[in-house]
């Protein structure tokens, strides 16, 4: 450290040293110094792996066993086997998850730890940067797994034999290689897209209960419903409410609006295709408006954005309006399944079952976020359909219990509801909004009102 005073690993090495020997605090001091030496030699921030192993030292979960110290000066002596490439783009507006996730992978009692979201939310990208920053954590290495091919449980298996590149090609004894190779090794396996597998939890399980010393780390739309799940929730990035934007509007600042990471990606990937892009007044609100319409989902932002070649942003945001197939991307290096929305909501539509599909097509009368009541009485949708409708990623619960449909894949049900069906629909959610105002009627004014007003006016627009 005296020698390189900015060269970070050597102060993250010497705050793992000061951990393991019981010096927290001195470990904590150290973190402080390299911060600001950062910021004075290169005005930089220190890097992610940095953060995470502060967060982890403050936080009490840098562990100090034998394990723990040993791995150290495993980590130290040789390069952590990985196939994890560094990312190419800038991951706009998640260091909160990356802390939060990295702070409990750490946990002892965290094993399986599930990255649960919409297609096109960030799960994948998300989850190669925690494997960057806590690389050094593990020293037997963070492996990255794809198994967006994989059909069947016995294909898990053999997929991770790949990966760690462990002979066992057979369908009989892949699953036994495996054990016999994972049983002592402390490192974290990063399943990837993991939902069309959610039924076949078995190969994970038998990984969770006979090598103990392994973590997992599954992106999924769907949860795996199993007790040793822990779930983590990945939500589009932060964008402005209609208070906000307009906020925004009136009182145009530019450092406002690093307060919204989506308009902070959308900028940086318009920039890609006009390079002289910048917010200001004239285009901010149609900008704010593309975000709300994709719900801050990253893949709709950069769709969005790669038509600013030809488009303006309010044109952009009118043809999103008329038909969602308008997102989509020529890129060569963007996966085929991601190359459209219409791709990307499709696929999650087929993991649906037909009873879902139909009361996603019933939900899509709804124009804002809906109440159970409502749900209940204009769609007859039962309480358990709705959280498996929550667990696959479909629906969003707000901390009020209200349910939210965001406006891409309302659109995307919608088209496929048949005309008689959309016309006795609409009947019964005017019938209940009517009958939600007559009971309101003599209530006093207040708060409770004018949310029920704003509530009605945006189901009626």
């Amino acid at each position: 450290v005296e020698l390189e005073p900015a060269l970070e690993e050597a102060h993250r090495q010497l705050m793992r040293l000061l951990a393991l020997t019981g010096q927290r605090t001195a470990a904590l001091a150290q973190f402080e110094k390299c911060r600001m030496l950062l910021q004075q030699e290169m005005d930089v921030e220190p890097a992610d792996e940095t953060l995470a192993l502060f967060s982890a030292i403050k936080d009490g979960v840098f562990a100090t066993t034998k394990a723990s110290i040993e791995g150290a000066i495993l980590a130290k002596s040789k390069p952590v086997p990985n196939n994890v490439a560094p990312q190419t783009f800038p991951l706009i507006g998640r260091q909160q998850e990356i802390k939060q996730v990295s702070t409990l992978l750490q946990q002892t009692d965290c094993r399986l730890l599930t990255l649960i979201g919409p297609g096109g939310v960030g799960k994948t990208s998300l989850s190669l940067q925690i494997a960057n920053a806590l690389r050094s954590f593990f020293p037997h290495g963070i492996h990255f797994v794809p198994l967006q091919a994989v059909e069947s449980s016995t294909a898990i298996a053999l997929a991770i034999l790949k990966v760690l590149q462990v002979p066992g090609n057979s369908t009989t004894d892949g699953i036994d290689n495996l054990l016999h190779y994972l049983q002592d090794k402390p490192l974290v396996l990063i399943l990837d897209n993991f939902e069309h597998l959610a039924s076949n939890v078995e190969p994970v399980l038998t990984i969770l209960h006979r090598a103990p010393n392994v973590k997992l780390m599954v992106t999924s739309r769907e949860r795996l419903n199993v007790r040793e799940e822990r779930l983590f929730v990945i939500h589009g990035l932060g964008v402005p409410n209609h208070d906000d934007a307009t906020k925004l509007q009136h009182q145009f600042d530019v450092g406002a609006l690093r307060d919204f990471s989506s308009l902070q990606l959308f900028t940086e990937r318009a920039q890609r295709v006009q390079p002289n892009l910048m917010l200001s007044p004239d285009n901010l609100q149609d900008v704010v408006r593309i975000c709300q319409l994709v719900a801050g989902i990253p893949l709709g932002i950069e769709l969005a954005a790669g038509w600013l070649r030809v488009l303006t942003c309010g044109q952009i945001y009118e043809e999103i309006c008329r038909n969602i197939s308008f997102l989509s991307s020529p890129l060569r290096d963007m996966p085929e399944r991601h190359r459209s929305m219409d791709a990307v909501l499709a696929q999650s539509w087929q993991l649906l079952t037909a009873t879902e599909q139909q009361v996603m097509r019933h939900l899509s009368v709804f124009r804002g976020g809906f109440r159970r009541d409502a749900a209940e009485q204009i769609t007859t949708v039962p309480l358990h359909t709705l959280l498996s409708l929550v667990d696959k990623s479909m629906l969003q619960v707000e901390e009020s219990g209200q349910f939210q449909l965001h406006d891409l894949l309302r659109q995307f049900a919608s088209q496929t509801l048949a005309a008689d069906e959309s016309l006795i629909l609409q009947k019964r959610h005017a019938i209940y909004f009517t009958q939600f105002l007559l009971e309101r009627i003599d209530f006093p004014k207040g708060n409770a009102q004018q949310e029920d007003l704003e509530h009605v006016s945006l189901e009626i627009a």
